[in-house]
């Protein structure tokens, strides 16, 4: 049962990040051109972080974020406490007051400043940067 959940939530995640990578959303880690002497491999380029995000915005990074927080949450890697943020989220775009209270328990769970915002240090711990 257990390894089923975990293949579907890698599942979501690959399909998520092949969508937003599709849209442009993410861009490409590795870029080869070709001319008619060789081809050349271009040097990966690192990833950027995501915008930070925190109560009232809204869009496509702010869903990733509520399907990664369920993700987790369902997995066990976070507590809903202290700030009960009552899962699972709903994945509406929208980061209210339930997905700051959500992140807030992450970061405290993952010995981060508990601000309730996305910046870089939470990305990073979320793998995205």
């Amino acid at each position: 049962m257990r390894n089923s959940k975990i293949f579907a939530a890698l599942a979501s995640i690959l399909l998520i990040l092949c969508v937003m990578t599709a849209a442009g959303f993410l861009p490409s880690r590795a870029f080869a051109a070709s001319n008619t002497a060789a081809k050349q491999i271009h040097a990966v380029q690192p990833l950027a972080c995501p915008p930070t995000i925190g109560e009232g915005n809204a869009g496509p990074w702010v869903k990733t974020l509520q399907n990664q927080l369920n993700n987790l949450f369902g997995f066990g890697e976070f507590p809903n406490s202290p700030f009960n943020f009552s899962p699972p989220l709903h994945v509406d775009g929208i980061f209210g007051s339930l997905t700051r209270n959500a992140v807030m328990d992450f970061q405290k769970a993952n010995h981060l400043q508990v601000d309730g915002v996305v910046g870089p240090q939470t990305w990073h711990v979320l793998a995205w940067c």
